[in-house]
């Protein structure tokens, strides 16, 4: 419900290209840096794929699109633009939390909320959803590029997946 909420915020203010970044970064769970920094060359639509090189564990990854993610790339591609996302973090952090705060009016949602909906927040909720699925830890730590398999332990934990079970299998 309050990533529907972000996204029409953003749409009612018709910013088209602050609501395509949201949601690439909420489907590909990649970092706002990495998403910002992507070029064109780095984009493979035929193939569906996307490879993100400046990453922050120097640990570049080609991952395929998702449905929506593919779809916000090629309306990207219209504005002939160098990068796939033409704008810069300030300018896109601005809209998110204008439309954030729209988003917790909107669902009564309280200030520890508004103080803790960061944009790392799309990254992570795709992060988690990808250990509620079941998905192993070794595929989820090469999808965000994690340096290490600690770093994407945190985020089977929050998934709430019981890893005591498994040791009773």
């Amino acid at each position: 419900e309050w990533m529907a909420a972000l996204l029409d915020a953003l749409e009612r203010k018709e910013n088209r290209l602050s609501l395509g970044l949201t949601i690439f970064l909420r489907e590909m769970g990649c970092r706002v840096g990495e998403a910002l920094d992507l070029t064109w060359d780095r984009v493979d639509l035929d193939k569906g794929e996307v490879q993100f090189v400046k990453t922050k564990g120097a640990m570049p990854r080609r991952l395929p699109l998702t449905g929506p993610a593919l779809g916000v790339v090629k309306t990207m591609q219209a504005r002939g633009s160098e990068r796939v996302f033409p704008t810069c973090y300030g300018t896109y952090n601005s809209h998110y939390s204008d439309a954030k705060h729209e988003a917790c009016d909107r669902l009564g949602l309280g200030p520890t909320v508004r103080k803790e909906w960061v944009i790392h927040t799309l990254r992570h909720t795709r992060i988690t959803e990808l250990a509620a699925n079941g998905h192993a830890a070794p595929a989820i730590q090469a999808w965000a590029g994690h340096a290490s398999l600690s770093v994407t332990q945190r985020y089977i934990h929050a998934a709430g997946i019981n890893l005591t079970a498994l040791a009773h299998c």
